[in-house]
Formats: C-alpha cells, structure tokens, sequence
C-alpha cells in the first residue's frame, strides 16, 4: 500500500506532463499543479469509494445530484454515505495524522551549528557562505518566549545581529538596519543593557549610509498608492461606483470620463495562498521577493517573511492555527486557499453567516451600494455552477476539509456539517472569482507607461479581490490588472466614457483567441458565455 506522499508525488508528475503538453511554461505547470494536486487526488480516491462500495453505476449515483439541490441538501447526500464517512475518516486518520511535523519545527542544536559554521566563514572572509549559514540558523533558532534559559532565549537576537554584520560588510545597508532593530526588539526578557546600547550606537552610523530606493522601488510605490480612496468600493477611486446588470450581477462603472493609463483600483487581497515551491522565495504574506534576506516564522521553518511585521500580522490572521499543520497542508492546494478564506474573519463567523443566509432564501438580494474587503461581502459573490459530475466530487472533499479543520480543533463537531455546506459554496466562489497571482518582475516597470515585460512573467499564487471580482469579463476589454506583490493593479488602456463599464480580461482574449476558442474557455473556466460588445458583433 502506498503513502500519502508517494500518491501525491506519483500524481505530481502525471499533473506535470499534461499542463506541459498544454505548452505553457515551467512556472504556469509549477502553480497550477500545486493549486490541482489535492483535489485532483480526492477525485481519484471518490470516484475509487463509488467503484468499490456503490451498488449503483457512477453515472446512477451522479444523477442524485443536480443543480436544483442547494447546498445543505447537496452535503446531506454525502453525510448519510456512511461509507463515504468512513472513507474521510480512514483518510484523515492514515494520512493527515502521519505527516512529519516535527522535521519543520525549531531546533536549538542546528541553529547553533549554523551559526558556528557562518562565524568561521565570516573570519575566512567568506561572506556568501556566510550568509548562506546564517540565514539557515536563523531559520531554526527559537524566538525568546520558546528559550529555556537566557542563551536560548537570546539567539534569534545574537543571529540577526551577526546577519547585520554580514550584510554591512555586503553593502547591504537597508536590511543590515531592518536586522538590526529586530535584533533588539527580540532580545531576551526586552532589559536595556550594553548590547542594545551597543545595537542604537550602530544604527546611528548607519543613517549616511543607507540607499535611497532604486527606480524600480519607486515606480512600485508610486503605483500602489491611490488617493483619495472610495469609501463604498475597496480599494477603488470615489468616482467608480457599483450597478446592477440581470445577466452578470453586480458590475462596476465609471462616474467621470477616464483617460488611457489611469489608476483605477489598487487593492489588498481578502485572501491568498503562495504556491508551497515558493515557500523560501516569497513573503508567505505579502508575496514581497525575498531574494537573500528575509524573516522566519516563530514555530516552523517552512514559510519565511519579508520583515518581522509581516510575520505577525501572519500569524494573528491565519498562520497561528496552520503553523503546527502547515506539513500537511501545503499539499491542499485549492483545499487550503478555501478554508483560509472562512478563516479571515473568523471560522465561527463565517458559520454564523452562513446559518443566517438560510433563514433568508431571496434570490434576489437588495442591491448594496457599496462592497467591502469582508466575509459578509465575498459570500455574496456569484459562485460557479458545477455540473452533477462535479458537485459530488467538491461536496466530498468539503466534507474532508470540514472534518480537517475539526482534527485541527478549529471547529467543534457540531459545526462540521454547516462548515461542509461553506466550504462547498466557497469552493464555488473561488474558482469563479479568484486571480491567479502573477510576478511581473516589477523591476522592469517604467514610468510614464505602465508597461512590463509578460515574457518573464510568471504565476505564484491565488488571491481573491473582493472589488476587482466586481469586474467583468470583456475579450477587448478597457483596462488590464497587474500584480505588485500581492496587490492588485487596475489600469485603464484606453479612454473610458462616464457611465462605461470598467472590465478586464479573464484570460481569453480577442488579440490571440479566436470567437469559438473564446467561448469554449469561458465556458469551461467560468460558466458563461461571453457577451461583450465583440462578441455580441460576431453573432
């Protein structure tokens, strides 16, 4: 019988031949493998349970399930299976439970053999094998509140003062000063003494010697600030307003005439998930290049940061309950995106939402003017309508998930139906709404013109936007989205009249598509079919 990692490895490399025969690059493969990994192996192990324990052929048992069924009744289906119950029950048992954590945990002892190695390549004027060390003991070393005497509590401080050492001798100026402030802000029991004397004296020398931010820096900067900002719509300028089409929904239009290259919207993510590959590269956060620098996290030494404040800021929102698991879930993938989603604002309160939302069966509801970085706001969104082959297939791995989260204590068991039921309709939601997150290389940005250069683009992650999920569809549409870091950039690409719609391109698009390859894509990806003014000229 095989593990669990070997069937993931094993459908790893089948996922990557075929999106390799799709012909789309390293990166793409990379991203949208990890993003399918899991639910790909959970459709695996369904459709094996139905084979094996169904009385009914798989295309019987799919029948029960249709799009008139919403989703209470949906999961009810699959909670009565008491043998698919017992199939989740097996699986989390076998597999979630027989993951490595501790490997990925602190360790005192490698932190101070990193250490010792990178001090002994300093003296040998080493400096890259230096760093290289020491960012592997910072890696492991405990923060003070794990320590068990004044030594381990000190040596997260003692590595980032030796990594700012390395870094002024590098010429690093900029980080040298970040490692060191942390360096005091985490020393031992927080006493003013000699070595944070020490520490403020360095930091004074250090003022003349700081670079001012490289072009690069500064064009980013310049393109995610937007003021003044709407308070109706997140992240949006004031002149941007919400309406309502039958046919779409919710969609945003402009109050002003809008001139080509325009900003039109600049918005932090609700939520997103890194791709695990990218772990040591990117800001588990904010999804900031980490290149030689970065920051650990507190309990494990899988995820790294950009700064010790993004570090926390992850850990009170989401990292804090996934720290200990995080072994495991990396491999969820899609999985894990949806259930950080619910966790934003509160796995309880996204369950009381969604309780609530049963008591109220209005298809049609009150058209708010304004929509908001918040759980109450994304659960409105539109989410996509699977097909009775799918439903199943989503419900049962929603029902794996809920029963994750109750392993995990994150929910009790008397709210594992209703958080199945969540996850089932969020599911929905991200696959309809959320962005595949794109690393343009921003240090290729130029300003005036907003151009980068998409052939050394390349996609690291998923985030959902709850404005620009607003923002429909068109396949020659007036504005393009950029991504810098984990932000979203809304500009426009050619003049826009007051009252236009402001939409984007899901993908296809009129430059490389065809009519009949446009349609076949939205449909398949998004459930529609596409009426924008070229296409609705075509017919």
């Amino acid at each position: 019988m095989t593990t669990f990692l070997e069937d993931i490895g094993s459908l790893r490399r089948t996922l990557k031949a075929v999106f390799s025969d799709a012909g789309m690059g390293e990166d793409f493969v990379n991203c949208h493998v990890e993003w399918h990994l899991f639910t790909s192996w959970m459709e695996h192990i369904f459709t094996n349970a139905i084979k094996e324990f169904q009385l009914l052929p798989m295309d019987k048992y799919l029948e029960k399930f249709n799009r008139d069924l919403d989703y209470h009744e949906i999961m009810g289906l699959i909670f009565k299976d008491e043998l698919l119950s017992n199939v989740v029950e097996i699986l989390i048992a076998q597999n979630f439970k027989s993951i490595e954590t501790e490997k990925f945990r602190k360790d005192l002892d490698k932190s101070r053999r990193y250490l010792s190695r990178s001090l002994k390549e300093s003296q040998k004027d080493r400096l890259a094998e230096a760093l290289d060390n020491i960012n592997k003991a910072l890696l492991f070393a405990p923060f003070p509140m794990d320590g068990v005497d004044h030594q381990s509590k000190s040596q997260l401080s003692f590595c980032l003062m030796t990594r700012a050492h390395l870094l002024r001798k590098l010429g690093h100026y900029n980080v040298c000063e970040k490692d060191l402030n942390d360096s005091m802000k985490y020393f031992a029991l927080g006493k003013v003494n000699n070595y944070e004397k020490n520490i403020a004296a360095e930091l004074l020398t250090l003022q003349d010697l700081k670079t001012p931010p490289t072009e690069a820096e500064s064009v980013a900067r310049r393109l995610v600030n937007l003021n003044p900002v709407s308070e109706r719509i997140h992240g949006a300028v004031p002149y941007l307003s919400l309406s309502y089409e039958k046919n779409k929904g919710r969609i945003i239009i402009t109050q002003n005439d809008i001139q080509k290259g325009t900003k039109l919207l600049v918005e932090e993510p609700f939520c997103t998930w890194l791709a695990p590959f990218l772990y040591s590269q990117y800001c588990f956060r904010c999804f900031n290049v980490l290149d030689n620098y970065f920051f650990p996290c507190r309990k494990c030494v899988l995820v790294r940061y950009c700064s010790s404040a993004c570090e926390e800021e992850s850990w009170k929102s989401y990292h804090s309950y996934e720290c200990q698991y995080i072994s495991f879930l990396r491999f969820l993938g899609a999985g894990h995106f949806a259930l950080r989603c619910l966790s934003v604002d509160g796995l309880d309160e996204s369950i009381s939402l969604y309780r609530k939302s049963l008591q109220d069966k209005r298809k049609e509801p009150k058209l708010s003017r304004s929509f908001l970085n918040n759980y109450q706001d994304i659960f409105t969104l539109m989410s996509k309508d699977n097909n009775s082959a799918m439903l199943p297939k989503l419900a049962f791995l929603s029902k794996f998930i809920a029963h994750l989260a109750c392993s995990m204590r994150l929910v009790q068991d008397g709210a594992v139906f209703d958080l199945s039921c969540l996850l089932l309709k969020q599911f929905g939601i991200g696959y309809l709404n959320s962005f595949f997150i794109t690393d343009h290389g921003y240090n290729q940005l130029k300003l005036p013109g907003t151009s980068v250069d998409e052939d050394t683009a390349k996609e690291i992650g998923m985030g959902l936007y709850a404005s620009a999920s607003l923002i429909s569809h068109s396949c020659d549409p007036n504005c393009e989205k950029y991504f810098i870091c984990d932000k979203i950039l809304i500009l426009s690409r050619a003049p826009i009249e007051k009252g236009e719609e402001i939409t984007i391109s899901y993908g296809p698009n009129a430059v490389v598509h065809s009519y009949h390859q446009r349609q076949a894509l939205l449909e398949s990806t998004h459930g529609f079919k596409c009426s924008c003014k070229l296409c609705l000229k075509h017919e």
